[in-house]
């Protein structure tokens, strides 16, 4: 057999072989760069230069990826790997980033038999301390490498065959790869030890304090009056919640990473609705969802109001990732129920706004809402704009403060 003819399965095109460089040296990224927004690493691969693609501006594909020459003072390979490796990309320590970007280079393990036990490697920066996130394992288990043959670079290293094959798929959902799809599920979900119920609503509330939006108990509640069961993704190993949601035939999500389940599972029957809490989230996931499920519809509201006590200093204002977002709630749930064709019960207005209260104070509350990024002087101009938000203002007229 040709070393580079495609086996297991097959697209309607033919899948690109990965190029092959013999005697690569491989450098982690750089701790100067950006840690998500872009990365630089150094390396010598024959005239190769790496890529790493993304089309989340809005603006089509850019590469996020600069590789310079190496440094004779500081970049002599330190080991060496006498196996076939494959090229992983960059390792994110961020589930939403590394399930929506940083998997989509193993597909040659499962395209061409001389690469099925091949390791994977990924590039680390270069002040990594070697623990891997406890979601790590479990994800490179969704695309059928075990835990052994993934390597997480964090010093420059010798292969002596590295494949750096193309990038399938792209953070803002984006596939470049014709039959991509059609590759998973790349580990059997069927087997994996999981409760699977019909209806699910992927929450966000225990993880609020990275962003979500105000008086999500409320919709847990509700749905929970129609069969639906709510779960908690951070609870949950990768291959389990791929596997609830490659068995549920209705399933709403709170926006969020736990989305990129999907993409390890290939297509999927449910019909999915998912809450946008902030604008652009159609954006975001329609390119996600419109290959992997036939029926899906992003609630976006038309607010912008949001609290947030993270600032961001590249726009100087409060950070929108990680805020708190008002929602139209009873719009949500008509919406909801007309996608679903189901009953769901009317909503009574001051229990929507207790709920909401509460998640308010909590989110208030938790210190996790603030890194050490944001000093005491930013974290008082957030409470001041906290303070004046109208929002937060019409929320609390009816109390009487005095």
């Amino acid at each position: 057999m040709l070393e580079d003819t495609p086996i297991t399965r097959t697209s309607p095109s033919p899948f690109p072989p990965p190029v092959r460089v013999n005697d690569a040296v491989l450098g982690p990224l750089l701790v100067g760069a950006s840690r998500k927004l872009a990365f630089q690493c150094r390396a010598d691969l024959g005239g190769v230069t790496l890529e790493h693609l993304r089309d989340s501006s809005g603006e089509g594909l850019r590469n996020a990826m600069t590789q310079l020459p190496l440094d004779p003072a500081r970049s002599l390979p330190v080991g060496s790997v006498g196996r076939p490796t494959i090229y992983g990309g960059p390792f994110l320590d961020h589930f939403g980033h590394m399930a929506a970007e940083g998997m989509h280079r193993i597909w040659p393990r499962t395209v061409f038999g001389h690469l099925a036990d091949a390791d994977v490697v990924f590039q680390a920066h270069e002040d990594f301390k070697g623990v891997r996130p406890a979601w790590f394992e479990s994800l490179l288990a969704l695309y059928g490498v075990p835990a052994e043959r993934a390597l997480i670079l964090s010093d420059t290293t010798r292969f002596d065959q590295l494949y750096i094959p193309r990038q399938a798929r792209v953070l803002g959902g984006s596939t470049l790869l014709e039959g991509y799809e059609a590759l998973f599920p790349m580990t059997d979900l069927a087997a994996v030890g999981a409760e699977r119920p019909d209806r699910l609503y992927v929450s966000r509330r225990k993880h609020m304090y990275s962003g979500s939006y105000l008086g999500e108990s409320f919709i847990e509640a509700t749905l929970a009056d129609a069969g639906f069961t709510t779960v908690y993704p951070e609870e949950f190993r990768p291959d389990e919640m791929s596997a609830k949601l490659s068995a549920a035939s209705a399933i709403v999500f709170a926006e969020g990473s736990a989305i990129h389940h999907i993409e390890a599972c290939g297509k999927i029957g449910a019909a999915v609705f998912v809450i946008g809490r902030r604008h652009g989230a159609l954006g975001r996931f329609q390119r996600v969802l419109t290959p992997l499920v036939d029926r899906w519809r992003i609630y976006e509201d038309a607010q912008t109001s949001y609290v947030s006590f993270e600032w961001d200093p590249r726009r100087d204002e409060p950070m929108r990732s990680k805020g708190c977002y008002f929602l139209d709630l009873p719009q949500v749930v008509a919406d909801i129920a007309e996608f679903f064709s189901i009953d769901l019960p009317s909503c009574n207005d001051e229990q929507i706004r207790q709920n909401v209260m509460i998640d308010l104070l909590r989110f208030a509350a938790d210190k996790r809402t603030t890194s050490k990024n944001t000093g005491d002087a930013e974290l008082g101009a957030l409470f001041r704009r906290f303070r004046q938000n109208e929002a937060v203002r019409n929320l609390l007229s009816p109390v009487k403060t005095g």
